[in-house]
């Protein structure tokens, strides 16, 4: 173990006195580098989504109205009349994790679209489900600073 330390040791220095010193990077090639890999440094759109799940449009349209109104999300959805069991077939979960939203399949990434947090949206599956979608927070996309 002692030799394997002290080989490391002089590894380390050997490096940072013959390797590094040779190093020169040109700041414009560095620079042309980034913008070209730009996707390598960038963040993705995400969203933290809770979500309710409803056997009709109408129920939905109801639940809308009374969180407009005020009505706690965790509430409506512990409560309201009309909601799809978690089980049923083909129900999507939004249980407030944060989501990529470019993972989101391309219909529910339009109902979603734009959302700002504490907003609610409709979206109707193809199973014919509508969902009430809590946006509780939302982290845009961004790009890592070269420095």
């Amino acid at each position: 173990m002692m030799k394997e330390f002290e080989n490391s040791v002089l590894f380390d220095i050997f490096v940072k006195k013959v390797v590094i010193p040779d190093i020169k990077i040109d700041p414009a090639e560095l620079k042309k580098y980034y913008d070209e890999h730009i996707a390598d440094y960038s963040t993705p759109e995400m969203m933290k989504v809770h979500g309710a799940v409803f056997w009709k449009k109408e129920y939905a349209e109801k639940a809308m109205e009374s969180l407009n109104k005020g009505t706690d999300f965790k509430w409506l959805k512990a409560n309201a009349d009309g909601q799809v069991s978690k089980d049923e077939k083909g129900v999507q979960q939004f249980e407030g994790n944060v989501i990529i939203t470019s993972d989101l399949t391309e219909d529910i990434r339009k109902a979603v679209s734009g959302a700002r947090p504490g907003e609610y949206r409709l979206y109707t599956s193809p199973e014919k489900y509508t969902y009430v979608l809590f946006i509780q927070e939302v982290f845009p996309c961004g790009t890592l600073s070269m420095e």
